[in-house]
């Protein structure tokens, strides 16, 4: 393998990781959606995915933990006049 063929790897390496993170990162938005709606019930997605049930719940609380602080954050970056509009 040449250093440039070794580069092309690598570089296809962490473009796959990335791809990998944002698929994990949209199957958790949409876990905690389909919970939160109650379309599904934590142990039926637990079953589907094969994760334990304390995965699960895991997943949902630092997907609305996460929602709760960017909705905290926008609210502080806003002029109190324009806060009604949120």
């Amino acid at each position: 393998m040449t250093t440039g063929n070794l580069i092309a790897k690598l570089r296809a390496h962490r473009a796959a990781e990335e791809r990998l993170k944002q698929a994990r990162r949209e199957l958790d938005v949409e876990i905690t959606r389909v919970v939160d709606s109650g379309e599904w019930q934590i142990i039926d997605v637990a079953e589907v995915t094969g994760w334990s049930r304390e995965t699960i719940r895991a997943i949902v609380k630092r997907v609305q933990q996460e929602r709760w602080a960017e909705a905290d954050r926008k609210r502080s970056s806003t002029p109190p006049d324009q806060l009604g509009e949120l």
